[in-house]
């Protein structure tokens, strides 16, 4: 069967481009205000210098927090390291259990701060593209920078097939889409969100844009219970090592700064076993913040700090350790409350300890000074 190609002639495309871009800001920045604070993520991999590879629509569904961004963003990250849109300080999250939909197109949970501020419903969003694309020509594509701001590119849709694709590019042909803008999000004139940008032509420059009636029904296809298994993406060095829960009910919730590695995550402070490495964390904004969720009735007195085969000058000086007892784990629902601060003494089996009054605790909060720019633990333990 033959796609339906709806096209744009150049000449009405030049005739209103100068008043329509001088409009996107405004329409980006009114009727998009809904969404421009909790649906989009930078995606990152980790290493020496952290490589900006992308982009992440979040949404949640299905009871978790979800990413949907192009798998090849995905599987360039490995274990990929997620900032959410937000300046003030950093939100971070990690990606895991990815799982391929087909069209370059993929899903994964999300862990860390970021699934508290989770987007929206995936059933919230708008499957009306043809309207939206009928009423204009221009639109803009939005993604978040390394900062957390966001960024926003001016661009022309050259034509679309009514089934699945949109191809773009920039109204200023000064401007180039460039790498690390795949899975940003196309919004029409209006600021609805139409699309998802998979991939650019490295001979063209146009960009083609998966529609978001498509992307959200292969995402919900994907969430139904009776779903067959999809393709995997293999979670890559360190990624079925270590758990974020332990067995008594310890469960990292979120962590303030990346990790070095997809092998020295924030997640191997939980390991009990003898071959998962040490946790080592970029610690350039100090003081470090991680936070852990407890089982219900959990009473706390002590708080072990292993350090074990790491150098001196990349364990914590000192920290400041903070409970709360509430029915939430979150701690912006919370009442928390100071328990224990000092430095901390490693003795020669590199462990050193915090003990205070018991407290029956539903969330812990640590806060941590690093000596210098790397700051790394091998293990922490709650005592009774």
């Amino acid at each position: 069967m033959t796609a339906h190609r709806r096209g744009y002639p150049d000449a009405r495309r030049s005739s209103i481009a100068t008043l329509l871009t001088t409009m996107l800001v405004a329409a980006a920045s009114v009727s998009a205000s809904a969404w421009a604070n909790s649906d989009q993520a930078v995606v990152r991999k980790r290493g020496a210098d952290v490589l900006e590879v992308g982009q992440a629509f979040i949404v949640h569904g299905g009871g978790d927090c979800l990413a949907l961004l192009p798998s090849h963003v995905a599987e360039e990250a490995g274990i990929a390291s997620l900032r959410y849109v937000g300046t003030r300080q950093a939100v971070l999250g990690e990606l895991g259990a990815v799982t391929e939909l087909g069209e370059d197109l993929s899903m994964g949970r999300v862990s860390g701060a970021l699934t508290r501020s989770c987007g929206h419903s995936i059933g919230s969003f708008s499957r009306a593209v043809d309207t939206q694309l009928a009423a204009g020509v221009q639109g803009t594509l939005r993604f978040v920078n390394g900062d957390g701001s966001l960024g926003y590119e001016p661009v022309s849709w050259l034509d679309d097939d009514r089934e699945r694709y949109i191809r773009i590019q920039p109204t200023d042909p000064a401007h180039a889409l460039r790498k690390g803008m795949s899975g940003s999000l196309l919004l029409s004139a209006s600021g609805v969100p139409i699309g998802m940008l998979l991939s650019v032509s490295a001979r063209s420059g146009v960009g083609t844009v998966l529609r978001m009636d498509q992307l959200l029904e292969r995402a919900e296809a994907a969430l139904e219970p009776s779903a067959a298994a999809a393709v995997t993406i293999d979670d890559g060095p360190g990624g079925a090592a270590a758990s974020s829960v332990t067995g008594d009910g310890l469960e990292l919730l979120a962590w303030s700064t990346d990790s070095q590695s997809d092998a020295t995550r924030p997640s191997n402070l939980l390991a009990r076993d003898e071959t998962t490495g040490p946790w080592l964390s970029v610690a350039t904004r100090k003081p470090v913040t991680l936070d852990f969720g407890l089982a219900p009735g959990t009473v706390v007195d002590t708080i072990v700090f292993d350090g074990l085969g790491l150098e001196p000058r990349h364990l914590p000086q000192a920290v400041e350790v903070f409970v709360a007892s509430g029915e939430s784990r979150e701690p912006e629902q919370q009442r928390v409350r100071s328990a224990w601060g000092g430095r901390l003494e490693f003795d020669a089996s590199g462990r050193a300890q915090a003990r205070f009054a018991p407290s029956r605790t539903r969330m812990l909060r640590l806060v941590l000074y690093p000596r210098d720019d790397t700051l790394g633990l091998r293990r922490i333990e709650i005592l009774p």
